[in-house]
């Protein structure tokens, strides 16, 4: 089984997480809900470690190793960018990825309160600077 195919059936289908565990089918959210991908044949302990070394690079492999976990990300080409957590599950090694958009949504169609937009064009300096996390130190 390889986790490409499986990362490409899963945004296809419109998923935003992706997860693959031991002894389950992979399996993706797609609109808030957690859907078997039943074209795919349950994981084995094996596959999934066989996943990450497809997925990791050396030094994150090895920090796997040391910690039984680890974040980084992974860009299937053409596909998408995923931020990836590896962890230890019930013994085995279990992939959560997050999908990430290349193109960020314009905020109108976020369907935000109205004054999301306020304090967007009160907290930005200008149009390419993004908005402060805080708003602005008041006077003692």
């Amino acid at each position: 089984m390889d986790i490409d195919t499986i990362l490409k059936a899963a945004i296809k289908r419109g998923a935003s997480d992706i997860h693959i565990v031991a002894h389950h089918p992979p399996l993706a959210r797609i609109h808030t809900m957690m859907t078997p991908l039943t074209e795919f044949p349950t994981v084995k302990p094996d596959e999934s470690m066989r996943m990450l070394r497809h997925i990791a690079n050396e030094e994150q492999l090895a920090l796997f190793e040391k910690m039984k976990d680890s974040d980084f990300s992974y860009q299937l080409q053409g596909v998408a960018r995923f931020r990836v957590n590896v962890h230890m599950q019930k013994r085995s090694v279990a992939i959560s990825l997050r999908a990430i958009k290349e193109q960020v949504p314009p905020l109108a169609d976020l369907n935000l309160p109205e004054v999301i937009e306020t304090c967007r064009a009160a907290w930005c300096w200008s149009p390419a600077t993004p908005a402060r996390v805080s708003p602005p130190r008041l006077p003692p």
